[in-house]
């Protein structure tokens, strides 16, 4: 009798337990930060530095072009570049009609990014988790020892949000994105840092009201078309964080720019 009751009591546990599903939550860490060179953190004032990223490989001459591509076309757009940027929205009683459009681009001479490819030198290098960072430059030939020296700094106070500062000579672009991608992630900041420099400088409103059989419908456009030349990124700060094994960096950048 007490075995049938035994076996009663297993039979009920196991029963009782095939109902309990367990679900894995996504767990999202912050990721300690490897020392880096200070020249990632904050270039020489008035230089001619320029950062390239590409993935980490064991290919060092295809990894190396990858990031001398990129700081040639960062270089480019920094020495002279029109970015476009227009958005637009209809809104009024015929949901048909509402909508809103963005159209964004910043480009620069394609001849004079070749030439800045051709002529950048590798100044230093040095890697983060899967990706190569390195330093070039058109005529510069090094950089100051202390600015080589391998630090790990707290966020940095000269980043407060996304806006522009002005000082009596120069004005400031802070901007942030992110990515799983670091090349795209500082890629879409330095696009994004522009494009608020491009705002400030000129900006055009058009707000239109047009009435239609007792309807009213509202058409707002605005634009802005700049040529930004002589833009310099001056600080970089890199925040990663590990989800699910993958891991994520958020790039916080500052481009400086003579009144």
């Amino acid at each position: 009798m007490k075995q049938i009751i035994l076996f009663i009591i297993i039979l009920l546990l196991i029963s009782c337990s095939s109902e309990i599903v367990l679900v894995k939550q996504p767990a999202l860490k912050k990721m300690g930060i490897e020392p880096l060179p200070c020249w990632v953190y904050e270039l020489p004032a008035e230089s001619d530095y320029i950062i390239g990223v590409s993935a980490r490989s064991f290919d060092h001459d295809s990894m190396f072009d990858a990031a001398r591509q990129m700081a040639a076309v960062m270089k480019s757009r920094n020495k002279g570049s029109f970015t476009i940027d227009r958005f637009s929205i209809s809104s009024g009683s015929n949901i048909l009609r509402e909508g809103k459009a963005v159209f964004q681009l910043n480009v620069a001479e394609p001849n004079e990014t070749l030439r800045i490819y051709e002529s950048l030198n590798l100044i230093d290098e040095t890697y983060l988790y899967d990706h190569y960072i390195a330093l070039f430059s058109e005529t510069e030939l090094s950089i100051p020892e202390s600015f080589c020296q391998k630090k790990i700094i707290n966020f940095p106070d000269w980043y407060s949000k996304d806006e522009i500062i002005i000082e009596d000579e120069y004005l400031l672009s802070h901007a942030q994105d992110g990515s799983y991608n670091l090349v795209t992630a500082w890629e879409k900041t330095a696009e994004k840092a522009r494009y608020e420099l491009a705002k400030y400088l000129e900006k055009e409103v058009k707000s239109i009201v047009l009435s239609q059989n007792e309807n009213i419908e509202k058409n707002i456009a605005v634009e802005s078309t700049k040529k930004l030349v002589n833009l310099e990124i001056t600080r970089t700060f890199i925040i990663m964080k590990n989800y699910d094994s993958l891991i994520s960096y958020q790039v916080y950048l500052e481009i400086k720019m003579k009144k």
